[in-house]
């Protein structure tokens, strides 16, 4: 049998319902692998009108189907899913000399970047093809924007006072606690070790 890390596992009740996925600002986060994706054929037609190259497919899904309200998860175990190391969703460990590597800022910006590109190109569509959205996802959007354009600021100054501004103004669009507590470790190394 293959032997599978539970930290790589999605655990979930699989009770079988059928679970509505909210827009928050956490949208941006993909969730699920894209091989279990179910998509109706206007979903792909309206992602292409929104795509850039530096979004993955799985990625464009995922957010184009919350933002118009049709993404909805079937709590149930239908694969098994396991994380290679080499793959685009590795869950590599990072220890705190990577993070003070050259080579990790630049990943973090090469990460950073792509979302300014998306959201700039759905804000686009949206204002230009009608796109019927409430006046609150699009704030969202908006935000959105703003606080990866600010990231990428804060990145390149490697200001702890700007990380902490950034945290403390966008903490709704950062994946967990984890992630805000990783951000200003990282953004401190940088800081005091140039």
């Amino acid at each position: 049998p293959i032997k599978i890390n539970d930290a790589l596992t999605r655990q979930m009740t699989n009770s079988g319902k059928i679970i509505k996925i909210n827009f928050t600002p956490k949208f941006m986060y993909v969730d699920r692998p894209g091989c279990t994706y179910a998509v109706r054929h206007s979903l792909v037609e309206l992602a292409n009108n929104i795509w850039t190259p530096t979004v993955s497919h799985d990625g464009l899904l995922w957010r184009v189907s919350i933002l118009t309200g049709g993404a909805y998860l079937l709590d149930r175990n239908l694969i098994l899913w396991r994380r290679h190391g080499e793959s685009a969703t590795s869950m590599k460990q990072i220890s705190k000399s990577s993070m003070l590597d050259k080579r990790y800022y630049n990943n973090l910006i090469t990460f950073i970047n792509p979302n300014i590109d998306f959201i700039n190109s759905l804000l686009h569509f949206i204002k230009h093809d009608n796109l019927n959205l409430f006046e609150e996802k699009r704030n969202i959007l908006e935000k959105e924007l703003s606080f990866n354009v600010y990231r990428k600021k804060v990145y390149d100054e490697r200001r702890v006072l700007g990380v902490i501004k950034l945290v403390f103004m966008y903490h709704d669009f950062y994946f967990s606690l984890r992630s805000i507590l990783g951000e200003i470790l990282i953004i401190w190394k940088m800081a005091f070790t140039r």
